[in-house]
């Protein structure tokens, strides 16, 4: 139950600091205006969000990868983060395309890229958010997460099961 609410806790955060970080970057840099980068309404990109979840799942093999210089194992955990999240965008390209009709972002432009869905710089750029949220997210929040689970599983239990007793 507490990986379940980990992910989930997550998967919210990371979809709207996901959602954040679209909107600032097409109305800078791609698109020059202010654009609502998803096709939901809210603040929030799911593919960040199941990002987010990934990269979590993925720090946790951090002493698990049998090399044995440090800066090789953590280059290796980045460019498994990077390739896991590409291959998630593709998925998440192909179904938006193929079923919802819609397509979300266009690489065609970019050298290298597979029918405009991925390509290597932003693979890259996967590779580099994935960095900075290791360093900067994920190795000072693996606590908080764990404490944010246990007690709001506690919470929950404690609403569902207990409420009615005494009344």
């Amino acid at each position: 139950m507490n990986i379940i609410l980990s992910l989930t806790f997550l998967f919210a955060v990371g979809g709207m600091i996901g959602w954040g970080i679209e909107v600032i970057y097409r109305r800078y840099v791609s698109q020059k205006h202010w654009v609502n980068p998803g096709f939901l309404t809210g603040p929030c990109l799911p593919l960040y969000g199941f990002s987010l979840c990934i990269l979590y799942l993925l720090a946790k093999l951090e002493n698990r990868i049998p090399v044995q210089t440090e800066w090789l194992a953590m280059l290796l955990l980045f460019l498994l983060m990077a390739i896991a999240i590409t291959a998630l965008e593709y998925l998440v390209g192909i179904i938006m395309i193929s079923y919802a009709h819609v397509r979300l972002w266009d690489y065609s432009e970019c050298k290298g890229n597979i029918q405009g869905i991925i390509c290597p710089q932003y693979s890259f750029y996967w590779m580099i958010l994935s960095t900075l949220c290791f360093f900067f997210v994920h190795l000072h929040i693996l606590d908080a997460i764990d404490w944010l689970s246990r007690n709001l599983c506690l919470f929950l239990c404690h609403r569902l099961f207990l409420r009615d007793v005494g009344h």
